[in-house]
């Protein structure tokens, strides 16, 4: 194996290693950092846990 993969590996154990809370609040973070690296239009509604995020297919 490979680094990477023995990192992937790791994080995934630990991961499913914490409560639902922390698992939830994870998630939320790394979605959150996935629209803003991406640069994609978006919008965050922290309260809600919600993001509405726009992507342009095409001119027509």
């Amino acid at each position: 194996m490979n680094m990477n993969k023995i990192k992937f590996y790791l994080q995934r154990i630990y991961r499913l290693a914490l409560s639902f809370k922390k698992q939830e609040e994870l998630v939320w973070k790394e979605l959150k950092k996935l629209n803003a690296i991406a640069d994609w239009k978006h919008g965050v509604y922290e309260k809600e846990k919600y993001i509405e995020t726009i992507f342009e297919l095409g001119e027509e």
